[in-house]
């Protein structure tokens, strides 16, 4: 048998009990011999009797124990054939369990399940296999131990999974096992198991039908192993001390190569699973399984009649978190809203990581009525809302974000399925960040038209630059007398066919195009060549021109603005560049660095509505600033409104102290230029100072504004020439 239970002290007993009856069974043969002699031969037979009498009363002894030896070296030798041949039928029956339909787990089950069943040639109480495809098996025996095996009928005993976890999703754990298994896990980080050597361990406690009772185990740990490489362990428990014979060693590497194969394709199996299904980050569904399951999700809701809803996430300003923290702990952070927005959805509804910061959850069976899920959605956001606002602990500090959502209902007649229900919710996404962030926008059909309709200007917009349909209009920046003392640059776009077009549709285009970046230099080329042609007027302005996040990202900014005024000859200290709080919250560090250098030049650095974005007075402190521009939203509602009254306070108050200069944006009434001069604030720009004029009509009303003589108004007017495109091109080259 290949796992022996007869120790030398067995061995001793069998031998000596088997002998002697063979001795006693040969000596009553030569009695009754001896007697049939006499009686046959008479006084003949009795000298013989006499002479020989010794040494056959003493032959039967050491013939039985020669009988003996030889009876149980047969039967043992019988035994080990018999065992190693179940034993290697076993290996051949096993591949039956392997190749099967079903769950790994089960598989591996009835494997076990048929190991521990050659309960008489292998005596195997119990047998454990782990693995590193994230399940364990345990299969047990069921039999009194009290009982031998073969008076309990253990070849008909039932068989059952004592502990089964990962693999097939199930979690049943039998703590009457965890030293056993720890054991196991023990052995696999040893040398021996890395070499494939099979040990064997003496008296163990272990399980019994009786708790109280306590009775000898030993254990024999198996590596499985595939191409050097530890991919689990089996342990195999015994009733008595383990013995292996060199066959049997043979027999179970051979059985640990075949499951250490099996379970190395079996975790390939999983990996591969993972990779085409779930985001490697935050082990969510990936975008791929996302559009599957919100696909069912759609056909399943045609037939409910039950809404459902599709949401959008997307962190706001996530980035300041990787380059405050790193991007290790940026991961840590995903992970964890990862996690969080999983918590208090019901079982049916679905979590995936959509790209970047940017998470799906797809809810089902909402209600009957558009307004019944109306209102789950909306118990639902503000859950989510709450979670994400929550701070994350992180390595060097602590962080939380709000989130923008964007939402679409199904099924409407206008979906065809799972890519334009995204493609609404992301309409609706975009709708939330124009509005400010933080918020949340419903698809609707107008978000659709008006998409449309911004798309309308793409394709025109590619070419504008080149066919000259740009021009420069100028607002007037000015003092409370009214008096101007410069402008803001802003441009303008009339297309032959479409006619004028507002800067609110085709600026987030050229962003989004990267056509920004051509037409952003054309404007600052333009104002510096104002700048220029009109420095000999005896009234002296400064120009704000914005600047894009992209212009500002682009390698070289700084050296195109020194081009730029090394070309046109524009004095750089009546030029200002206004940046907006959007573009620190990226890589602020480089944008630092890209301001000094632009600062370095002479150009005065704005930072434009103040307020609106992520206000934060660690900006005023880092960023090369000269002025600051306070939103139209507070100034607006200033004067009515105690709580943005309180806040420009804050806001004078503290570039008084930083020396940084005040303009407020969007004064359109007296009230408000009164309320804010009143405090201290002494540069204004709103309609309340007029509108945005053509340049050629702003030059002439700030020299007949500002009282300078005609004949030098003229020499400005006529001074300008605005630098067409083509002109603009060559110059650049």
């Amino acid at each position: 048998m290949p796992l022996q239970h007869t120790n030398k002290v067995d061995l001793s007993k069998r031998f000596v009990t088997e002998g002697l009856l063979a001795g006693v069974c040969l000596m009553l043969l030569l009695v009754w011999v001896e007697h049939l002699g006499l009686f046959l031969f008479g006084a003949g037979m009795q000298h013989w009797v006499t002479t020989f009498s010794l040494p056959l009363w003493l032959l039967p002894g050491l013939a039985g124990l020669l009988l003996g030896l030889l009876v149980y070296a047969a039967r043992e030798a019988n035994r080990i054939r018999g065992g190693h041949a179940r034993l290697a039928g076993f290996l051949l029956h096993m591949h039956k369990h392997l190749d099967a339909e079903g769950p790994f787990a089960q598989r591996m089950q009835h494997v076990l399940q048929d190991l521990c069943a050659q309960s008489k040639s292998i005596e195997c109480a119990r047998a454990i296999l782990i693995s590193r495809t994230e399940f364990s098996v345990v299969a047990n025996r069921q039999k009194p131990y009290a009982q031998e095996p073969d008076a309990a009928g253990c070849g008909e005993a039932a068989w059952s999974v004592v502990s089964v976890s990962g693999g097939d999703g199930t979690d049943v754990r039998d703590e009457k096992h965890s030293a056993c298994c720890e054991s196991l896990w023990a052995y696999l980080s040893t040398e021996e198991a890395a070499a494939g050597q099979i040990l064997v361990t003496g008296v163990c406690q272990s399980y019994s039908a009786n708790p109280t009772q306590t009775l000898p185990h030993g254990h024999c740990f198996i590596p499985l192993l595939s191409h050097g490489v530890v991919e689990g362990a089996l342990a195999m428990e015994t009733e008595a001390h383990v013995q292996l014979h060199a066959v049997t060693r043979e027999v179970l590497g051979m059985l640990g190569a075949a499951l250490g194969g099996e379970l190395a394709q079996e975790r390939l199996r999983q990996q591969m699973h993972r990779l085409a299904h779930f985001d490697l980050l935050t082990g969510l569904l990936n975008r791929t399984q996302l559009l599957e399951r919100l696909q069912q999700a759609f056909v399943a809701t045609q037939s409910s009649r039950q809404w459902g809803a599709a949401l959008l996430l997307d962190l706001d300003h996530f980035n300041p978190i990787n380059d405050l923290y790193g991007y290790a702990a940026g991961d840590f952070f995903l992970r964890s809203m990862g996690q969080r927005f999983g918590v208090g959805l019901r079982k049916r509804d679905t979590v995936a990581r959509y790209g970047g910061d940017e998470f799906v959850i797809v809810l089902e069976d909402l209600g009957l009525t558009q307004e019944a899920a109306l209102r789950a959605v909306e118990r639902v956001v503000q859950k989510l809302r709450l979670l994400a606002s929550d701070l994350v602990k992180l390595p060097g500090g602590d962080a939380s974000v709000s989130v923008s959502m964007g939402i679409a209902l199904f099924p409407t007649p206008d979906q065809a399925g799972a890519e334009e229900i995204l493609r609404q919710a992301d309409i609706a996404l975009h709708r939330s960040k124009e509005s400010g962030r933080d918020g949340v926008s419903i698809f609707t059909a107008a978000m659709a038209t008006d998409l449309r309709r911004r798309r309308a200007y793409d394709q025109p917009l590619r070419g504008a630059l080149a066919r000259n349909e740009f021009s420069l209009a100028m607002q007037a920046k000015c003092n409370a007398q009214g008096r101007i003392q410069g402008a803001e640059v802003l441009l303008r776009w009339e297309h032959p066919g479409l006619g004028p077009v507002a800067p609110d549709i085709f600026i987030p285009l050229a962003e989004e195009s990267g056509a920004i970046l051509e037409i952003g230099e054309w404007v600052l080329r333009q104002s510096c060549i104002l700048l220029a042609q009109t420095a000999h007027l005896s009234q002296q302005y400064a120009l704000s021109v914005n600047v894009s996040p992209r212009q500002l990202r682009q390698p070289g900014f700084a050296s195109i603005v020194r081009n730029i005024l090394e070309e046109t000859g524009a004095p750089a200290p009546r030029l200002t560049l206004e940046v907006t709080e959007g573009q620190f919250l990226s890589r602020i560090d480089n944008v630092v660095q890209v301001l000094e250098e632009v600062r370095a030049l002479g150009v005065r650095i704005s930072i434009d509505d103040f307020g609106t974005g992520y206000s934060c007075l660690f900006y005023l402190q880092k960023l090369p600033l000269d002025e600051l521009k306070i939103d139209r939203s507070f100034v607006q509602s200033a004067p009515k409104d105690a709580n943005h009254a309180v806040l420009i306070d804050a806001i004078l108050s503290i570039t008084s102290q930083l020396g940084l200069d005040v303009v407020a944006e969007g004064v359109e009434t007296r009230a408000q230029l009164e309320f804010l001069a009143a405090r201290g604030c002494t540069r204004f720009q709103g309609f309340y100072f007029g509108q945005p004029q053509p340049v050629l009509e702003f030059l002439t009303a700030l020299h007949s504004h500002n009282g300078d003589r005609q004949h030098e108004t003229e020499m400005g007017l006529l001074a300008f020439r605005p630098l067409r495109a083509d002109k603009a091109d060559v110059r650049r080259q």
